[in-house]
């Protein structure tokens, strides 16, 4: 009834000639375009909307018989990421017309780890997504394995998608690297990521460096012993880890790192202070001490 009663709205003569109000919301702090495709004259949108369809030959073609004054108008841009990404569907065949693209990339002196698909550099791409040959180029060209991308840095990039390839690339060419991005937080969840994946060859090549091990036990060992999943859970992942070892649940050198932090700074203590000089007992008796100690073992005396 209130419907029926309501008065049809009548537009002023002039209502179609005032023009629409803009949106209240500030633009203040937002980052402004630098670079978009649609700048680009109608060869490099050509070559964009190739390279999308994977067509890397005639990519290779266009880039390198390009003139210096058309390649100025990239700007450096490379569009390597875009070709990683469009690549991608088609699994590692791709990969030698990737990394010959690099090679001109670099020719025509354009930068080949550019940013694309969501800020995603070309080292972290070629990670994600399992090229390690061309990861290995750009990373002899001299890269960055940062990234400001949804894959987070080129290490994580490789553990979250299982390449592990590439990660034993990036512990070989770039330990140096790698241990700073670990002190600073910068991979603080990727061996739990691994670990909650399931992924054991992911932990072999982590645990192997001796600047991981601590980022995973002080998280992730709390949480399981808070939800009691350290029997169901770790275990088993260690007994893969370690065939060798007859019981996991007992102290060992070998699974030092994934003991409690309160059981671990204990043993360093006592081992440095009394057992490493060997004044009291040898190395080989404080081992065989140690083996008595149960996980959490400190936290409950």
């Amino acid at each position: 009834q209130a419907r029926n009663n309501t008065q049809p709205v009548i537009m002023s003569s002039n209502a179609a000639t005032t023009s629409l109000r803009r949106s209240p919301r500030s633009t203040a702090g937002k980052r402004k375009r630098t670079f978009h495709i649609s700048d680009l004259s109608k060869k490099w949108r050509r070559l964009y909307l190739d390279m999308g369809h994977c067509r890397m030959r005639k990519c290779i073609t266009t880039m390198r018989n390009a003139s210096d004054l058309e390649i100025n108008e990239l700007h450096g841009k490379s569009f390597l990421g875009t070709a990683i990404s469009a690549a991608s569907a088609y699994g590692a065949c791709k990969e030698d017309l990737l990394l010959e693209y690099a090679h001109v990339v670099v020719e025509r002196r354009l930068d080949p780890n550019d940013t694309c698909n969501r800020e995603n550099s070309a080292v972290v791409l070629a990670c994600y997504h399992g090229y390690p040959k061309l990861a290995e180029y750009l990373l002899d060209f001299g890269c960055s394995l940062e990234s400001e991308g949804m894959y987070g840095n080129a290490i994580e990039a490789s553990v979250q998608n299982g390449q592990h390839r590439a990660l034993g690339l990036l512990m070989e060419k770039r330990p140096q690297h790698v241990a700073g991005l670990f002190s600073s937080d910068g991979c603080s969840g990727v061996l739990r990521q691994a670990f909650w994946r399931r992924d054991l060859q992911s932990l072999r090549i982590l645990t192997s460096m001796r600047f991981v091990k601590p980022t995973f036990s002080d998280y992730c060992m709390n949480v399981m012993r808070r939800r009691g999943q350290e029997e169901r859970l770790l275990w088993p992942m260690l007994q893969e880890l370690y065939p060798n070892l007859p019981n996991v649940a007992a102290w060992n050198k070998q699974i030092h790192w994934s003991f409690p932090r309160n059981d671990r700074y204990a043993i360093n203590l006592i081992w440095y202070s009394v057992g490493a000089d060997g004044r009291m007992f040898r190395s080989e008796i404080w081992v065989h001490i140690f083996s008595f100690v149960g996980r959490g073992w400190f936290d409950r005396s």
